[in-house]
């Protein structure tokens, strides 16, 4: 059963008033639901790095901008003067050396150009953090290294 066999099947469940799955087909309903969502920065698998971990600070400090999916619809985003990046973006993230993205975040937007809403982390991070929050934006958000263009 596909993913459109599955949500037909619900819609016409529902207004039908028949509502019975078979286990394997629940099973089916339950995971690709669970695959709609956003990640939970609340779980206990988001901290299981601890502070250490690039996911646990992103999860702790990014997310209220960025979102936990780095998308740059977190609940802060509509009251910045300017959006804050979408970390998705590979073509704009795979142009930024890790240099510039640990620049951006231990010194904040300003010291390359950018709107002051993307304040300094510096005095919160060590630079193994910052480091370790790049590795995470890298290997979870965009899914991309930088290609040497920019």
């Amino acid at each position: 059963m596909n993913r459109h066999h599955i949500k037909s099947f619900i819609f016409t469940a529902m207004f039908s008033g028949v509502f019975y799955l078979s286990a394997p087909a629940a099973s089916q309903v339950i995971q690709l639901a669970a695959a709609d969502k956003e990640p939970d920065y609340t779980s206990q698998q988001a901290w299981q790095g601890g502070m250490q971990s690039g996911e646990g600070n992103f999860m702790a400090n990014c997310v209220t901008c960025h979102g936990p999916q780095g998308k740059g619809d977190g609940v802060l985003a509509d009251s910045l003067d300017v959006k804050p990046r979408d970390l998705t973006n590979k073509s704009i993230m795979a142009s930024r050396t890790d240099e510039y993205l640990f620049k951006v975040i231990k010194h904040g937007g300003v010291s390359v150009g950018l709107s002051d809403s993307m304040p300094l982390w510096g005095t919160t991070f060590s630079d193994v953090e910052i480091n370790n929050i790049i590795e995470y934006i890298r290997t979870r958000i965009c899914e991309c290294k930088y290609n040497g263009k920019k």
